[in-house]
């Protein structure tokens, strides 16, 4: 459906995320867009090597993230679209395809979400009785 065009099977999630990215699920939950900025872009070109190495090697055992692509749209500022002007200005969004952990036929009894920092980055309770165990751990 999306291969021709339709991108209707898409869902945003509630809520960005703490970096102003947007989220993006297919219909039937197996993949996950996300909008990356041109820096994040450029880190994960550099990475590509490597990731590409360990996918390959280790491709059924893997527990990290399947990248599918990485994406640019050009798009025209609506406000300058007016007569088909040749020097009107563009601005590129990035966005990654991946592969939606969550989306397994396996029981999680626990979900982190893992960050480059310490600062502001603590659960607590999440050993209590009655905690709701689809809360993502920080």
């Amino acid at each position: 459906n999306m291969l021709l065009g339709n991108l209707s099977s898409l869902a945003e999630l509630s809520t960005e995320g703490k970096s102003g990215a947007f989220f993006y699920y297919t219909s039937d939950g197996q993949f996950l867009l996300k909008t990356v900025s041109p820096r994040e872009k450029k880190l994960l070109k550099r990475m590509l090597p490597d990731y590409y190495a360990h996918i390959s090697q280790n491709s059924g055992t893997s527990l990290v993230c399947r990248f599918f692509g990485l994406h640019g749209l050009r798009l025209k500022h609506a406000n300058e679209l007016t007569g088909g002007q040749s020097n009107a200005r563009h601005s590129k969004i990035y966005f990654v395809v991946m592969g939606n952990m969550f989306n397994a036929n396996v029981e999680m009894h626990r979900r982190f979400d893992l960050k480059g920092s310490w600062i502001g980055r603590s659960t607590e309770g999440f050993d209590q009785p009655g905690f709701d165990r689809s809360v993502a751990l920080k």
